[in-house]
């Protein structure tokens, strides 16, 4: 598994039968009625326990429980392994989702999931989402709203997102104000001059760069 927490491996389990003489299994194949007149392939997940410990459910008693094995991949693929539809949208984000698999035709549902994502580092996303959104206020340059979302996204806090992007608006206009034509009036209209492909914000009058995910 390397150093991955959760690893996806995919192979041709009728070779590798084979290779290994484990002809038993193919007779337990044949018992429960599928066809293997055609080779099988095996969708492996491995986890670490430390991915395990997210799940409370998680019961090692019940591993010969088909639904509650169904239950456990079809929680840990979400987000993990899913394709996206192709469309004119530019922020992944927020496409389509495709499953691989039909899990209505295999059964189990989703599983409670708790997230062990250090505090410091959600705390640290947040506060790059608040600067990010209010930046794209002040310049009205989407690209820094698309990327204030995709942290929220990544953090599990789109909720807390949209529920503070009006307080954080609010609490731009109490600081600075607006002009006449009722646009937030801010420092970093004159401040900021540049945003590129490297999540790198250039500073007038400083020679260093910031970057929120470096924090």
């Amino acid at each position: 598994m390397a150093k991955s927490k959760k690893k996806l491996v995919c192979y041709n389990k009728t070779d590798e039968i084979k290779r290994t003489n484990k002809n038993y299994i193919l007779d337990y194949w044949k018992r429960t009625g599928l066809d293997t007149s055609e080779k099988v392939q095996r969708l492996e997940l491995r986890i670490r326990n430390e991915e395990n410990k997210k799940i409370p459910d998680m019961d090692f008693n019940q591993l010969d429980n088909f639904e509650h094995l169904a239950s456990l991949m079809q929680t840990n693929f979400l987000k993990f392994f899913e394709f996206v539809e192709s469309d004119a949208t530019k922020n992944i984000t927020r496409k389509k989702r495709i499953t691989p698999i039909d899990w209505n035709s295999i059964g189990g549902v989703l599983l409670d999931k708790n997230s062990t994502r250090n505090t410091s580092e959600i705390w640290s996303g947040k506060v790059s989402c608040k600067q990010l959104y209010q930046i794209y206020l002040c310049t009205k340059k989407k690209s820094y709203f698309d990327i204030a979302f995709d942290i929220a996204f990544n953090i599990d806090s789109v909720n807390w997102f949209e529920h503070m992007m009006p307080v954080w608006r609010d609490e731009l206009e109490k600081k600075n104000g607006k002009n006449r034509d009722g646009e937030i009036i801010s420092n970093w209209k004159t401040t900021f001059t540049e945003y590129n492909e490297g999540e790198q914000i250039v500073m007038h009058n400083d020679t260093s760069i910031y970057s929120p995910w470096n924090n």
